[in-house]
């Protein structure tokens, strides 16, 4: 039966129906269904696409700051009543074809999303994870790994010191290294003290020991249950399948009272500050590291022209460089950038929030005075008309790339709606609430003022919070936990040490023990006849005039049309290289067109969603020695608007402003402060790029473009702008000139038909306009010598930890191996070793196919030596305990395929059909990859192994990025190699 055949009243398996709601803006009808027996709530947006998705979710507040809907998240993903294998979600993905798999924990609730483009797959997923979730093992041993649990520092040794583990406790001791982080943690815990909104759902390391396992079984027996469930699937799959489906699924189940409240806030009658530390590195300066936050409990999201006209007002105030209060901020010098700031309506209790970072102290006022005097100025002379339409149109925009982008962004908007007890379609109709909030606008635009008054310049309910940085925090947190364990261990009898050592042992045992052949075999698999045996290509055409390819990809983006120019940068002095991350930035952030770069600012507002670049540089398919750097600078625009973006992007090209060194010196101080606080989100990312930098030429480039060398090149800027300015202006003059040109130059455009030919006249006329390109300079390629153990200090009490193998020129036949390697290492033998047992978040494998390296990287990881071993030994294991058996070769097989197997969408589109022609991955490439790897054989992977992985290992790099006082206890070890450590 048709979704538009259903109505409401019928009844489907157990569900009535009730509600059907064309959505013709995304091509899709939402079917409202509830289960009669068990209360569950079942919602379907049909919608003819490749991929099916699904979404469970729950009602989750969480009770206190122990982080317990979090640690029940990983938790119920450990095996359950009908697949009682311990990790189901990673069997899962080692052996299905999902293209996205994943959990996560929200301020409110807690959410298992699932999807695939194989209908069987799909129905594998949810039969996995509705068992997980409605009956999972949860068994004591299953909290200690995932939330915490007691250890000795020497496993089994009663008198030495004891530690504490736990996956999700190292996650979070990661999380609270971020500045960015702790702002808004401690924000929402200063705004909403009355609410669940007030505690951290994700966990405070410093709380997450305290809670119990009777705690944490007794959250999940009250709030997962179908009565407080919501499902929502997304796709093509008919809704009377689905609901088939379910209903048998919740056919055992009867209603039950679930109350899961958030609490109300009380609205304050006066304001809040506060002044909280947060970590810097030890011996760090603190000049100019202060952040100071302004934040407003401002509105329930419940009322769609409250909550719209928010959007439209931060937009407004902060959405371009040329935005008032944006403006007004940056050009007070009061600080060196904003911190991430605006509207946030993930929750019912949404809030604004606005401040900078690279400040005092002392300036906290003159910041908040700041805030008041440009809120007060745009109430007294009202809002411009232009730029509230730009606000609009940017709102607009944004709604249509999400909606075109990913599924999950629609089941998500479904999902809000369930929670604040709004129709599930309340969110999808955007287009509707924009159109209504523009209607209000012209009527009567002092709602606007009007809000702005009341929310914000005369809204009590506000804090100003600022962070100041301590070099003596983290050893002061690490001091007190330390002083608490060793409190506890002196409170503890002979006989409980032996219980804690014997607990920790079971635990070791539990976790080194396989699964069981007959509890694997539960698992539904999907075999290699499921798999595709040719590659998805969207379709589209190739095309070449003037030096310039034209790639057009004809694709259903909800009226967005995405470009995306790539200029080759041989042509580029290689000693211009390390000036590239700041032309990137002066590209996007400048004047342009003869316009300052506010009123080009505005200019981009009102018609596109602004411009990014990014700069990349990658091999060729069987040559990783090629050497390709980009400079490739993207936007997109709303079909009406599509002129006046390419106008833009062709004004930045040929007509960049680098004059303006008032503004060239702003750009340097933000991002200079953009990098230093996002340090430990990105240590994954700094320890590979440095430790792979001297074994390529490409991997150079990118360290020198992205990785640490950007962070100190801003750096050295933003201390000495006056002295190094002059250089930096020449440089970047070279580059304005060197940069655009039309030899090499390739343009891709995804869309629909008829705004691909307005994009391919705008290219052949825009390539004419270019210049030819020069000679490819001979590139000197120089070496980087670099130690081999190198460490990277910044404040973070957890590591990254990161080893990177050069394999050179791999055989053809062979690649597909090292793909299958790093897959089934990834979500077996890491996994097992350095998440499960070493408790660290995140770990993985890697094969770079087009720059020929090969990499393991862990991250929020407790451990360094143990982890790096584990690395070293994951060749030996591949090659002598791998299970390469027929059955379980074929099952790996299938998983690695997920890497494969994406559905292209909108940006992602246009950017993966340019990268795969400048590579060389054409559609024949990755066919015989393929049919290589659907015929892999053990003999294959042994053979990779001995011919290109141990080889490789002999020449290994490893880069470590943690704390100082973590590398100094490393370089302390007689057992490790020495390490070269540098501060970052």
């Amino acid at each position: 039966m048709a979704a538009q055949d259903l109505q409401p009243g019928m009844m489907l398996h157990g569900f009535h129906v009730d509600a059907v709601t064309r959505l013709d803006d995304l091509r899709a009808t939402l079917v409202e269904l509830g289960h009669q027996a068990s209360g569950a709530r079942l919602c379907h947006l049909r919608a003819e696409d490749q991929e099916n998705a699904g979404l469970i979710a729950f009602r989750t507040p969480p009770p206190d700051d122990t982080g317990l809907p979090h640690i029940l998240e990983h938790t119920v993903l450990c095996g359950s009543k009908t697949y009682p294998v311990k990790d189901p979600f990673v069997e899962l993905l080692k052996t299905s074809l999902a293209t996205h798999l994943n959990a996560f924990t929200m301020p409110d609730c807690t959410g298992y999303p699932f999807s695939s483009m194989n209908r069987r797959d799909f129905f594998n997923l949810a039969d996995v994870y509705c068992d997980a979730v409605f009956h999972p093992l949860l068994t004591r041993e299953h909290f200690m790994q995932e939330g915490h649990h007691l250890a000795f520092e020497t496993p089994g040794d009663t008198a030495s010191p004891l530690v504490l583990k736990g996956i999700v406790y190292s996650e979070m001791c990661g999380a609270y290294a971020s500045l960015e982080g702790r702002i808004h943690r401690e924000m929402t815990r200063t705004l909403f003290p009355d609410t669940a909104y007030g505690r951290d759902y994700g966990g405070d390391p410093a709380a997450i020991p305290t809670l119990t396992y009777e705690q944490f079984a007794a959250f999940h027996r009250k709030y997962y249950h179908p009565s407080n469930a919501c499902i929502f699937v997304f796709g093509a799959i008919p809704t009377e399948e689905h609901a088939a489906y379910f209903g048998r699924l919740l056919a055992p189940y009867t209603r039950q009272p679930v109350v899961a409240e958030t609490g109300v806030q009380r609205r304050w009658a006066a304001p809040v500050r506060r002044t909280i530390p947060y970590p810097v590195a030890a011996g760090e300066g603190t000049e100019r590291k202060t952040a100071v936050m302004l934040a407003f409990f401002t509105n329930e999201i419940t009322n769609p022209q409250h909550d719209f006209a928010m959007k439209a007002i931060d937009y407004y105030l902060l959405g371009n460089a040329g935005a008032p209060l944006r403006k007004a901020l940056i050009d007070a010098r009061l600080g060196e950038g904003l911190t991430r700031s605006g509207y946030v309506d993930y929750q019912r209790d949404a809030y604004f929030c606005v401040g900078l970072k690279g400040t005092e102290p002392e300036r906290a006022d003159e910041i908040a005075a700041v805030v008041t005097r440009t809120l007060e100025r745009l109430v007294e002379q009202g809002l411009d008309k232009a730029e509230l339409a730009a606000a609009f149109h940017q709102m607009e925009l944004a709604a249509r790339r999400r909606v075109s982008v990913n599924p999950g962004y629609l089941l998500h908007y479904c999902l809000h709606g369930w929670l604040y007890g709004l129709p599930p379609a309340h969110f999808l109709r955007m287009n509707e609430h924009l159109a209504a909030l523009r209607a209000s606008a012209q009527d009567d635009a002092r709602c606007f003022r009007e809000l702005i008054r009341s929310v914000l310049i005369g809204n009590p309910h506000r804090a100003l919070l600022t962070f100041v940085p301590d070099a003596a925090c983290h050893e002061r947190e690490r001091a007190a936990m330390a002083a608490s364990l060793e409190a506890r261990k002196r409170r503890m009898t002979p006989a409980e040490l032996e219980r804690t050592a014997a607990e920790a042992a079971r635990l070791d045992a539990l976790q080194s023990t396989p699964n069981p052949p007959e509890a694997l075999a539960t698992l539904p698999v999907l075999s290699l006849a499921d798999v595709p045996r040719q590659p998805h290509d969207p379709p589209g055409t190739v095309e070449s005039f003037n030096g310039t390819t034209f790639i057009a990809t004809d694709l259903f983006t909800n009226g967005v049309t995405y470009v995306t120019a790539a200029f080759d940068l041989r042509v580029v002095d290689e000693s211009l290289d390390e000036w590239l991350p700041l032309y990137a930035e002066a590209f996007t952030k400048m004047g342009a067109g003869g316009m300052d770069y506010a009123t080009m600012a505005r200019r981009e507002a009102a018609c596109s969603g602004g411009t990014v670049v990014r700069i990349d540089a990658d091999g060729r398919v069987g040559d990783p020695a090629c050497h390709q750097p980009l400079f490739m600078t993207s936007s997109s625009a709303l079909d009406t608007r599509l002129d006046d973006m390419l106008a833009i992007i062709q004004d930045r090209l040929l007509a960049l402003d680098l004059g303006d060194t008032r503004r060239l010196r702003d750009v340097v101080l933000q991002k200079r402060a953009q990098l230093r606080t996002s340090l430990s989100d990105w240590d994954t990312f700094y320890a590979c790029s440095f430790a792979a930098r001297g074994l390529t030429p490409n991997a150079r480039f990118i360290e020198r473009t992205q990785g640490v060398s950007r962070v100190r090149l801003f750096d050295r800027m933003a201390d000495g702008f006056d002295a190094h300015a002059p250089e930096a202006l020449r440089a970047l003059e070279q580059l304005r000139a060197a940069v655009p040109h039309r030899g090499r130059l390739v343009i891709s455009a995804t869309g629909d038909r008829a705004q691909l030919g307005r994009v391919r006249d705008w290219a052949r006329a825009l390539s004419a306009r270019l210049p030819c390109a020069p000679r490819h300079k001979a590139a000197a390629h120089h070496h980087t010598v670099a130690p081999a153990c190198e460490g990277l200090a910044i404040p973070t009490s957890v590591a990254a930890n990161a080893t990177v193998l050069p394999l050179g020129r791999v055989p053809q036949e062979l690649m597909p191996a090292l793909l299958f390697i790093s897959s089934h290492l990834s979500y077996g033998y890491l996994w097992e070793h350095v998440r499960v047992k070493g408790t660290a978040y995140h770990v993985r494998a890697s094969y770079d196919l087009l720059n020929g390296l090969f990499s393991f990287v862990s991250g929020d990881d407790p451990q360094i030596t143990a982890t790096l071993a584990v690395f070293d030994r994951a060749i030996d294991h591949v090659r002598t305990a791998m299970d390469l058996s027929p059955a379980a070769l074929e099952k790996a097989i299938v998983g690695t395929f997920r890497k494969l197997d994406k559905p292209l969408r909108g940006a992602d589109a246009c950017e993966e059909v340019l990268l795969r022609h400048i590579s060389g991955e054409s559609h024949a490439f990755r066919s015989a990859f393929r049919r290589r790897l659907l015929a892999l054989t053990a003999g294959d992977v042994r053979r990779a192994c001995d011919e290109v992985l141990a080889p490789a290992l002999e020449r290994k790099r490893i880069c470590v990025v943690s704390s100082k006082e973590n590398l100094e206890r490393l370089n302390a070890d007689a057992a490790s190699p020495r390490f070269a450590v540098q501060t970052v």
